[in-house]
Formats: structure tokens, C-alpha cells, sequence
């Protein structure tokens, strides 16, 4: 008679940079929506420099102070994750031709995410346990509350 296997134990700041994730495609998805339906450039610029302003900056520094030194420093896939984070912080802030830009950054954004998931999370639950009660509160509330941008031009 074979077992069920057990189901995997995921961690508290695992969870949480999920839920932040979340937010994140949503962001992606309205992005996209609005190149799609022709919306001004500089309203979708509008929303991508709030956007990055208020959330992802702050995502991609407490994933980097608090949940990838966990992980080997010559891990590849963090060190891939890092370079993720350069290159689309360097997106997000290239004015240079803003649609281009903002057409990657939604792009590389919503593969980056998928890249932390299937790799990157995994690895990280995995050695978790070893987080200290400080950085799992950091990364649970660490980030400031998801507040709605004003101007809702996916509507």
C-alpha cells in the first residue's frame, strides 16, 4: 500500500513574498493591459515609477538583506535573482524610450517572478528554518501596506 507523500511545509516569509508577488502580477497585468489598449505613454510611466517607488524597491531589498544571504554566495540562481533585480530596476528608471522599456519591464518582471517560485523559493523553504524570528518579521511586515494608485486607466 503506497503512502501519500507529505505535503511541503512552506515557510512564513515564503508566504509573504507570494502574497508580494501577487501584487506584483497584478501590477504586470494592468501594465500590459494598458500598452495594450493604447493608453498614454506617460500615465503608464506614471504608474510603473509608483509602482517601483513604492513597492518593488522595497521588495527587492528585503529579498536581498534578509532571505538570499540564507543561500550559498556562489549560488547560481541567486546570483541570477540578483542580477534580475539590477536589470529591471535599470528598466524601470531608462526614460530614454519609455515604451520600450516598459514593454520589457512587464515582460521580465512577470519571468522573474515565475523564476523565483520555481527555483529560487524552493531552495530558500528548504533552509528557511535557519531564518531568525528577526528577519522572518522583517520579510512578513516589512513591506508597507499595498496602496492603490489613482489613476486606473486598466479599468
Amino acid at each position: 500500500m503506497k503512502t501519500k507523500p507529505k505535503p511541503e511545509i512552506i515557510s512564513a516569509p515564503v508566504i509573504s513574498l507570494a502574497e508580494n508577488h501577487s501584487e506584483g502580477v497584478v501590477f504586470c497585468q494592468r501594465l500590459r493591459k494598458g500598452l495594450l489598449n493604447g493608453v498614454e505613454i506617460r500615465r503608464l510611466k506614471a504608474y510603473s515609477d509608483w509602482f517601483v517607488e513604492n513597492h518593488l524597491r522595497q521588495l527587492f531589498a528585503l529579498e536581498e538583506m534578509h532571505l538570499y544571504p540564507i543561500l550559498d554566495g556562489n549560488d547560481k540562481s541567486m546570483k541570477r535573482a540578483l542580477a534580475g533585480h539590477r536589470r529591471l530596476l535599470r528598466l524601470a528608471t531608462n526614460s530614454s524610450n519609455p515604451l520600450k522599456s516598459l514593454s520589457l519591464l512587464e515582460e521580465e518582471l512577470m519571468l522573474h517572478f515565475r523564476f523565483e517560485t520555481l527555483v529560487l523559493w524552493p531552495k530558500m523553504n528548504s533552509v528557511s528554518v535557519a531564518l531568525s524570528i528577526n528577519a522572518t518579521n522583517a520579510i512578513l511586515y516589512g513591506i508597507d501596506a499595498w496602496t492603490d494608485y489613482d489613476d486606473k486607466f486598466w479599468n
